[in-house]
């Protein structure tokens, strides 16, 4: 998977973060990467971390299973779902 892809995954993934219908705000002070931690870095409740990935599924049109959403730690982990998603798709 190129990185240009993985970047693009990323961009959109601080998109939805940014958007405000998630009723949620991102930490002052804090850089969105890949090793960005939603509990450490973020602060976010279980609560927002199920709207975040409800949110993702729709952004992408997929449906991520309950248990994947709460296993995911960081923004990298969607990252490497979503492209691997992306290629299974693509075959």
């Amino acid at each position: 998977m190129n990185s240009d892809f993985k970047k693009g995954i990323l961009e959109k993934l601080v998109k939805i973060l940014e958007n405000k219908k998630l009723q949620f705000t991102i930490p002052e002070g804090i850089k969105l990467t890949k090793e960005t931690n939603l509990i450490n870095d973020l602060s976010m409740d279980s609560l927002e971390i199920y709207e975040f990935g409800f949110a993702v599924e729709e952004e992408y049109n997929i449906k991520i299973p309950n248990e994947k959403i709460r296993q995911f730690e960081t923004l990298g982990d969607y990252m490497n779902y979503l492209a691997l998603e992306e290629s299974l798709e693509r075959r």
